[in-house]
């Protein structure tokens, strides 16, 4: 399997743009989810899940991005 690293830059705590990453990775049998804020000098913050518990988060993702209506902002 590929060896890959999917990075989301985003807001943090103090709502400056693109301080905040979200990353995600495949460590072993479990997705590795990482969140640093550069802004507010927090200490970086670390989930692993196994694949049932990620295949559940991704659901629920999409749930709630359902709910957000028909929009899309991609930028």
């Amino acid at each position: 399997m590929a060896n890959v690293r999917i990075i989301f830059i985003g807001r943090g705590l103090s709502f400056e743009k693109n301080t905040s990453f979200l990353e995600c990775e495949l460590e072993g049998r479990e997705i590795a989810i990482t969140i640093r804020d550069e802004s507010e000098k927090q200490p970086t913050s670390f989930i692993s899940l196994d694949k049932s518990t990620a295949i559940r988060l991704a659901k629920k993702l999409r749930t709630e991005i359902s709910k957000m209506g028909e929009e899309v902002y991609n930028g």
